[in-house]
């Protein structure tokens, strides 16, 4: 509510300063336009173009500085890290940052834990998730996580890119940050409303874990 073209204009202001301290935030450009066009349809092209190109402006010297200085929108550091894609060790590496994203405080030694650890840890947290999210729609708790569908959407292109088009699997917990920075926004938003309903609905067990 409250869009319109000067505010998608401020927004887009925002972005492009984002994209020249992260590259990669190009995905949250594209993830903000995916999720206006899927609520707005055709009355969010003007936002979209709007903050869009306004993104494009703030950040097009940087574009513009790769392509004249290396040849390409990506610098050189990027390409050379892109150049063989382990897949297995890369998605090794993204269970162990999400593992450590979705407990909200952890950040652990990747290569102090074997691979079956790994990949353990991170089925037992998104289980962990999964029951309270059913426990959302079960209960009906209203949730406003309309409000971080994009940020959603970016993770899950960090996440697609970082697995499949990267080849430092070392870096991949820190370049995935960002969603730990979703996850954190999501509980504050989820664990209060759903611990309310247990409480609510007599379930104290159900509480106290959730707190």
């Amino acid at each position: 509510n409250g869009w319109n073209v000067i505010r998608a204009a401020v927004f887009g202001g925002l972005l492009g300063t984002l994209i020249l301290a992260r590259i990669d935030a190009v995905f949250l450009v594209l993830a903000f336009a995916l999720d206006h066009l899927w609520r707005y349809r055709a009355q969010a092209v003007l936002w979209i173009m709007s903050y869009g190109l306004t993104a494009l402006f703030v950040s097009g010297p940087w574009w513009v500085y790769n392509f004249r200085t290396f040849g390409s929108l990506m610098p050189v550091s990027g390409r050379s890290e892109a150049i063989a894609t382990p897949i297995v060790e890369n998605l090794l590496q993204t269970a162990a940052a999400l593992f450590d994203i979705m407990t909200l405080g952890l950040y652990h030694n990747y290569y102090a834990w074997p691979a079956w650890l790994t990949v353990l840890a991170f089925i037992a947290a998104l289980a962990v998730w999964s029951v309270l999210f059913r426990t959302v729609w079960q209960d009906g708790v209203r949730v406003p996580t309309s409000l971080l569908a994009p940020f959603a959407l970016f993770g899950l292109g960090l996440a697609t890119f970082y697995v499949f088009r990267f080849g430092a699997p070392h870096f991949i917990a820190r370049y995935l940050d960002p969603v730990r920075v979703l996850m954190v926004l999501l509980a504050a938003v989820t664990l209060p409303r759903i611990a309310m309903s247990q409480k609510a609905g007599g379930k104290p067990i159900r509480f106290a874990l959730v707190l």
